[in-house]
């Protein structure tokens, strides 16, 4: 240790050089690095969920929860569906494949093809909320 700082004294021209290339260096890197606050996370995860007022589990399954299912089927890069009918609620989750290139896309499709299901019963007043995960 009393070798390294016995030369950077001798040779302290060095020395101010390697200081002013490190700060250089870090003054570059703290510019060019991403900063989010809000970081862009996608978990390829989306849930679907519609309103069936005054429905038992067994209407919803039937009117609403397969319909979806059935339109979802058609969205190409998704892994897996899995739905939950309750009283007066239809949740349908869905995982995309995570090997897809642009989950956006996928959402997109995803969106289509739920907004194409028009034979809703009329106590689906609401239009079913898609949420990305």
């Amino acid at each position: 240790m009393r070798k390294i700082i016995k030369f950077f004294a001798g040779n302290h021209l060095l020395a101010y050089l390697i200081t002013i290339m490190t700060v250089v260096a870090g003054l570059f890197t703290y510019m060019e690095i991403r900063r989010d606050i809000f970081p862009n996370l996608s978990y390829g995860i989306a849930v679907i969920t519609t309103r069936f007022t005054g429905a038992s589990p067994e209407d919803v399954e039937l009117n609403v929860t397969n319909k979806i299912e059935d339109e979802i089927k058609t969205v190409s890069n998704i892994e897996k569906v899995f739905s939950v009918s309750m009283e007066n609620i239809s949740v349908v989750t869905i995982v995309l494949d995570p090997n897809s290139s642009d989950h956006d896309d996928i959402m997109n499709d995803v969106r289509e093809a739920v907004g194409r299901i028009s034979d809703f019963p009329v106590e689906v007043s609401e239009s079913p909320h898609i949420m990305e995960v």
